[in-house]
């Protein structure tokens, strides 16, 4: 089985994560209820944004180091 990649076009053997081309992801995976799927965006079986969730992330890992860095 195969898979085709949304960017390229490439097709990719289904085991791999990225495509051989171009790198760009085959799958995505939703970090709050495990769905996977072949877009970004949007989780479509619970809606998150993947985005949304990957800023917050980023915004607690930076407040949690300047946090550490306050106390010295």
């Amino acid at each position: 089985m195969s898979l085709l990649c949304s960017k390229c076009g490439q097709e990719n053997r289904d085991a791999i994560q990225f495509c051989v081309r171009c790198h760009t992801p085959l799958r995505y995976t939703c970090p709050s209820c495990k769905h996977i799927q072949d877009h970004g965006g949007h989780c479509d079986q619970c809606g998150l944004d993947f985005m949304k969730y990957g800023m917050t992330m980023v915004f607690q890992a930076q407040t949690q180091a300047r946090q550490e860095r306050e106390k010295c």
